[in-house]
């Protein structure tokens, strides 16, 4: 992603249009676009899906145009008027010269045909996705960076539309940053308490209890427990009070290997059946 303005600030009540409207405002005021080529990379499972692609709370990253030019159908809403218009400006005016062979790059980087099958479909509207779905039947949900910072009970209700947007086997990909702990806990209840599997939840939890336990400060990078690099030991014991607490934390991760194997078979045959839907909760730190 391209660096941000610095005005750009997120609004600290996720559900104030007004704020968002002017955090899109501020982020736009250079004229650049913005998208973070991460956002790229479920492009290979929306194809396993289907074709029908919600982006809920797309902002104005570009990754919502690059799939309907890669052959895909795209609903995109926001809360955002700032947007949604945005989106509907980029899906109006003609594609680049290097826009085929971007998506060409794109699509040869997930194992996929160079040409799609058939254009690509797009619609960009103003949703509240706390409010229920726009749509039904979409084979993937993403939502990028949009869903962690709600208060607890529009959390719940975004759950349920991400739900309920879903065919039977479908999936939601909630795309977080910098989430930790509990907070990783508080979205997961939301999610399940919707009706989601979430796959490998009960050893992804078994391995945070675990960890919390022991009343160590650590921050999750990778899947992997890291202990901070300051400000939890006096300086002078630093090194030695790290190296004997990351010990300790390690001391979990052969248990979790094995229920995580053990749960293998359970995630395989729910995936297989295609009868629940599935949230698939990444979390990204950095």
């Amino acid at each position: 992603m391209q660096d941000i303005d610095e005005r750009a600030r997120l609004p600290r009540d996720w559900s104030d249009v007004e704020g968002w409207n002017r955090y899109y405002r501020d982020l736009l005021a250079d004229g650049r676009d913005y998208t973070w080529r991460a956002d790229m990379r479920f492009l290979g499972h929306a194809y396993s899906l289907g074709r029908r692609v919600w982006f809920a709370g797309c902002g104005v990253a570009l990754a919502p145009i690059l799939y309907r030019d890669a052959g895909l159908d795209v609903l995109a809403t926001d809360i955002s008027t700032v947007a949604v218009e945005r989106q509907q400006q980029r899906h109006q005016r003609p594609r680049k010269p290097d826009g085929d062979a971007v998506i060409r790059e794109l699509l040869r980087e997930h194992e996929l045909p160079e040409e799609p099958e058939r254009p690509g479909s797009f619609e960009a509207r103003v949703h509240d996705f706390t409010e229920g779905p726009p749509a039904r039947e979409r084979d993937l949900v993403i939502n990028a960076r949009a869903f962690q910072g709600l208060s607890p009970d529009a959390m719940n209700r975004a759950a349920r539309s991400h739900h309920d947007a879903l065919r039977a086997g479908g999936h939601a990909i909630f795309d977080t940053n910098n989430v930790q702990g509990e907070r990783r806990t508080a979205i997961e209840d939301a999610l399940i308490g919707a009706g989601f599997y979430i796959p490998g939840n009960a050893s992804e939890r078994w391995y945070r209890e675990r960890l919390a336990e022991t009343g160590i400060v650590h921050i999750m990078i990778l899947g992997r427990p890291r202990i901070p690099g300051r400000g939890q030991y006096p300086e002078d014991e630093f090194e030695q009070r790290a190296r004997e607490d990351q010990a300790i934390l390690d001391r979990f991760t052969d248990e979790y290997r094995a229920r995580c194997a053990a749960e293998n078979d359970e995630v395989q045959r729910v995936l297989n059946e295609r009868a629940r839907r599935v949230a698939i909760v990444v979390y990204n730190t950095g």
